[in-house]
């Protein structure tokens, strides 16, 4: 169950390196107290599962509190910021549009084809249709909405199910959860669509199987797949998978998504990849599906395009999405002309200097990844780390034979880098027991170190504070 971080004034040493600065005497601050007292008054408790925080301002990889406290960003927001945060070019963009109109609806304008275009110019040659709209959500909805159609119009009205993955988290409405592999996530729900089916992701730390930890097996995961399809001769219209399963930063073995692909070729159903977190060089490409030389059918992009403001997309085969007569499918905000120019300035800031953002997130990356790696061998309570470029889960246990989660462990240890200037977000996965790590893909190196040092010092704090 999620917890909530107690607004206990707590005792901390001040700090001040190059990217943190602890200045006041506790954390959090009374003006921080004060401002969550009054939000808790109006807003529903589930906005308060975060450490106590109040920003006054973003710049870069750090994030400014009320009182001038400097935190050191692990989070991107929520894997947005990828190029920064409150990156200039992007401000200046957002700033030029709100001179000349906030809003258009569905009518055209100049900025709205050149970012159609842009992202096709970015994604693989068969994706040449874009649906621009507003949260990841909705652009998994538009994609469940598109491949039924798809496959109503195609293979006739029972070729509608959509296969998904066990630990998938797609959005926050009812039928990206539906679709999710999340069970407590679909508690309020009462129902569960029939069309949409989830089988057991490829995460190797979990073996479905009970095998050891990355045996040489991922035929047997394939393998889930296709006797679903074997079982729902021409039913199946698609599958439905994160990239890379944001609960934990889990990665599917190589050669998987090719197969995968290759079992939807022969159905005639389509490949849909939510690269709502994955996408805009987190995983140190620009997007990750290039990690397994695969191409989507429908991709759906959102968070990191605008590093900001909330534009989402639906990308994909104009064979698949345009059944929908014209006027019936659109979105209020979708294609919002502030968001667009948000995600052109930012995309083409990612794209400058043959994608150095891109880049350092997999050199950086690769040095983050390597110093949190070594957390296993220090503690054995860190049962695994998992991830690439900007991205890595650690998932923290009470015994590593059994992988019980240490939920208290984690909330201790997001708290124990709070009092030292290093955000990161409450605890995620099922136990509550995994540390997400997903900075802006701008930070270097030394940064990098300082936060897994930091990172470090956390979890053996947090150890001694539950131990004693």
């Amino acid at each position: 169950m999620s917890r909530k971080y107690s607004l206990e004034p707590v005792r901390v040493s001040r700090i001040e390196t190059k990217y943190r600065r602890i200045v006041t005497p506790t954390l959090p601050t009374p003006r921080v107290i004060k401002l969550i007292k009054e939000l808790e008054k109006h807003e529903p408790r589930s906005m308060f599962g975060q450490v106590p925080i109040g920003i006054k301002r973003t710049y870069g990889i750090n994030v400014e509190d009320l009182d001038g406290n400097v935190f050191l960003d692990a989070t991107s927001g929520v894997l947005v910021t990828n190029i920064g945060h409150s990156h200039e070019a992007v401000a200046e963009a957002v700033k030029e549009q709100l001179k000349l109109f906030h809003f258009a609806y569905c009518f055209p304008y100049e900025k709205r084809l050149e970012l159609v275009k842009k992202l096709i110019e970015i994604t693989p040659e068969n994706l040449d249709c874009v649906f621009l709209l507003t949260t990841g959500s909705e652009a998994v909805e538009a994609a469940i909405k598109n491949a039924r159609r798809y496959g109503i119009e195609t293979g006739g009205p029972e070729k509608r199910v959509i296969i998904s993955f066990k630990g998938a988290f797609h959005g926050r409405t009812m039928g990206a959860q539906m679709a999710g592999g999340i069970e407590p996530l679909k508690s309020w729900i009462g129902y569960q669509d029939p069309g949409l089916i989830q089988v057991e992701f490829p995460n190797c730390y979990h073996c479905w199987k009970g095998r050891d930890e990355y045996s040489n097996c991922v035929d047997d995961c394939v393998d889930l797949v296709k006797a679903k399809f074997e079982e729902l001769e021409g039913k199946v219209v698609g599958v439905l998978s994160e990239t890379y399963q944001g609960r934990g930063a889990i990665f599917p073995p190589d050669g998987y998504y090719q197969k995968i692909a290759e079992i939807c070729r022969e159905n005639d159903a389509l490949l849909i990849l939510d690269e709502v977190q994955a996408g805009f060089g987190r995983t140190g490409k620009l997007f990750a599906f290039e990690h397994y030389n695969v191409s989507p059918n429908l991709l759906c992009i959102g968070k990191g395009v605008t590093s900001s403001l909330p534009l989402s997309a639906l990308i994909g085969e104009s064979q698949a999405m345009n059944y929908f007569e014209p006027g019936s499918m659109t979105s209020t905000h979708g294609a919002n002309p502030v968001c667009v120019a948000a995600a052109l300035a930012s995309i083409n800031e990612m794209l400058k200097d043959d994608m150095w953002i891109v880049r350092n997130a997999a050199e950086t990356g690769k040095v983050l990844g390597d110093r949190l790696m070594k957390l296993k061998e220090k503690y054995e309570e860190v049962g695994n780390v998992s991830g690439r470029g900007m991205v890595y889960g650690i998932e923290l246990v009470k015994d590593r034979e059994t992988k019980e989660p240490h939920a208290d462990l984690a909330f201790q240890t997001v708290l124990e880098a709070y009092h030292r200037g290093v955000l990161l977000f409450a605890p995620i996965g099922a136990g509550h027991n995994i540390l997400k790590i997903n900075p802006p893909l701008i930070m270097g190196r030394e940064a990098a170190e300082e936060l897994a040092y930091v990172i470090d010092e956390a979890i053996g704090a947090a150890l001694e504070k539950i131990s004693g």
